[in-house]
């Protein structure tokens, strides 16, 4: 039976395959060309009409609750919409059409899913926004329009959720409820789309077509798509068999080889903006197989589609509603290009360069964090730079420790600012991670100074200021200064406020500003020398603002192979990582360049070819 359906959704996209792939080409390159600069320049005048220049931690909230930041959401997300249900309904308009044996144009289908999607607008269908945005949110749904796959949650939001137990059940138990609401309504689309319902009629039919029967459809949908990715990886095993086969050839190098390897390399660009590109078409054909095999079950009748032959511009322009999205697009993009002429459209004039790797808190995948034998085997593994954590005792002594109170990682229950250095010097801060480590004691910044020096490597020196210190910045940059290790490290912080006062104490002595959130002209910010951001918030147009101004850009805590390629592509300053030797490992591959002939060698060896 499933290969049945599987059957049944190969010739469902194949009877129409040119006016899907057309359309679909046409819509992801509209889609980069004008959703993308929209919805940045949403964002853009958010901060402006805000009085926002930038977002850090210290003032999201308030642009968050700003009444004019909940408008704008509330626009970009009924943009985001509308051209999700335009993809959608192209996809269902022309796979109705094959599965009643009927040719279609892509003109047609687009025409149609115009037309559908300004449905949305109407009062009694504003649910179905909702609904769209949850469908992506759950199940993905071929990411429902390629638009919605470009959005995640922030690092610092999906790490707070992480880290809180009661936050996380809440989370698993609101994405069950949202999945079970989902495909209880999976029909919504199709009798919106093909059947002309509103939202709420969408939902009652779909609830009725599939009732008892949601659970079946869910396993269904799933071993649909995975038969469909497995003939995609199929694919592209052939191909890398090919690649194998060509390694054991031919002489790499020689002519022959380069030219095969391009038509390789060529057929799997192919394969992969095919299925880009049919990845919201294969899941919707899957849906529309279940939809009409229920709609044969339950004996329900499949109703005509009302498609115009001919794309008429004139009669979709009469509509109040088309010219007012017409003339609010004419002016976004005039808009766009007001802001883009006064703001000196950002060139970049960056030099590419590999980034440099930091250990977090040392090697503390392996050690126990801020310890001294952390900070050796950093250095014996070839990290550029160890970050740190400084905090001040009560007699003004400043030690490496992340956490003010020494719970976690000594046992004892105490703040640091409430006992002196005498009393902390002996607290055990390894056996936490292992009882080997039970020798390890907390570090004075004079000490890691002195190995720093010894072993040529450079400090990242993070700042955690806790209200109860006196002179925290001149203690520490005095410090620095005395050890003239100023060209060697960087002051870091979260608070904005301690970089002012080392520009003001030293203007030799680097500073980092430590963000958890960035977003808008962060360069603004006139006492950091450079940033250091979560990598969600690491984008080109960002670092590149950065780099024309002169400055850096740290990223924190990159730890996937994944990531750490993205932001060498991003060109960022460092990389600050619990897994040194992947990172260098990254960069040193990054540098060389011959990536895909160690793959085709990897291969070779699998397959003995």
């Amino acid at each position: 039976m499933k290969a049945e359906k599987f059957r049944k959704v190969m010739a469902l996209l194949r009877f129409n395959l040119d006016a899907l792939f057309k359309f679909e080409i046409l819509y992801k390159l509209f889609s980069v060309a004008f959703f993308i600069p929209a919805a940045l320049l949403l964002f853009k005048l958010s901060l402006f009409l805000t009085g926002h220049s930038y977002l850090t931690a210290d003032n999201i909230v308030s642009y968050a609750v700003n009444p004019i930041t909940i408008l704008i959401l509330f626009l970009l997300i009924l943009l985001l919409t509308f051209f999700s249900v335009i993809d959608i309904s192209a996809v269902i308009c022309v796979i109705d059409a094959s599965y009643k044996k009927k040719k279609i144009g892509f003109l047609t289908a687009a025409d149609f899913a115009w037309r559908n999607s300004m449905r949305i607008f109407q009062p009694r269908n504003f649910m179905f926004s909702l609904f769209v945005l949850s469908a992506a949110l759950i199940a993905d749904l071929g990411a429902v329009s390629s638009l919605f796959s470009s959005f995640s949650a922030p690092g610092f939001i999906a790490g707070y959720v992480k880290n809180s137990r009661m936050l996380s059940v809440l989370t698993i138990v609101l994405i069950l409820v949202m999945a079970v609401f989902l495909f209880r309504r999976l029909y919504c689309f199709h009798y919106y789309t093909l059947e002309g319902c509103s939202f709420r009629e969408a939902a009652k039919a779909s609830h009725r077509l599939n009732k008892g029967k949601w659970i079946q459809d869910f396993f269904s949908l799933l071993l649909l798509q995975l038969l469909c990715m497995a003939v995609f990886y199929a694919a592209a095993g052939v191909i890398i068999l090919m690649i194998g086969l060509l390694a054991k050839l031919f002489q790499a190098g020689s002519v022959l080889y380069s030219i095969v390897l391009g038509i390789i390399i060529l057929m799997i660009s192919i394969l992969l903006a095919a299925y880009f590109c049919l990845s919201v078409p294969i899941v919707f054909t899957c849906i529309s197989v279940l939809f009409y095999r229920h709609k044969e079950r339950t004996g329900e009748k499949i109703l005509p589609l009302q498609t115009k032959a001919k794309t008429s511009a004139v009669s979709v322009y009469k509509k109040p509603a088309a010219v007012l999205l017409l003339v609010c697009c004419v002016g976004l993009i005039g808009l766009f290009s007001y802001f883009s002429l006064n703001q000196k459209m950002i060139f970049n004039i960056e030099n590419v360069t590999s980034p440099a790797i930091s250990a977090h808190r040392g090697a503390s995948r392996e050690y126990p964090e801020n310890t001294m034998i952390a900070f050796e085997k950093a250095a014996d593994e070839k990290a550029d730079w160890i970050e740190l954590d400084i905090q001040l005792t009560k007699d003004g002594i400043p030690v490496v420790m992340h956490d003010s109170n020494l719970s976690r990682t000594a046992g004892v229950n105490r703040n640091i600012w409430d006992v002196t250095y005498a009393e902390l010097k002996d607290v055990d801060v390894g056996s936490f991670f292992s009882p080997e480590f039970s020798d390890q004691r907390i570090s004075t910044l004079n000490e890691v100074l002195d190995f720093a020096e010894s072993r040529h490597i450079n400090l990242n020196i993070e700042l955690k200021p806790t209200g109860h210190e006196t002179d925290f910045v001149p203690i520490v940059v005095s410090e620095i200064l005395n050890h003239h290790f100023q060209n060697n490290c960087v002051i870091t912080s979260q608070k904005y406020s301690i970089l002012q006062e080392v520009k003001e104490y030293s203007s030799e002595v680097r500073t980092i500003y430590v963000m958890s959130v960035a977003a808008g002209n962060i360069t603004l910010l006139q006492y950091a020398d450079g940033f250091s951001i979560q990598s969600p918030f690491a984008t080109k147009s960002l670092i590149s603002r950065v780099h024309n101004e002169g400055k850096e850009i740290f990223v924190w805590t990159v730890n996937t192979q994944d990531a750490m390629k993205k932001m060498i592509r991003l060109n960022v300053d460092n990389i600050i990582t619990d897994d040194i030797g992947l990172a260098k490992q990254t960069v040193y591959e990054s540098e060389t360049g011959s990536i895909l002939l160690k793959y085709v060698s990897f291969i070779s060896r699998i397959f003995g070819v």
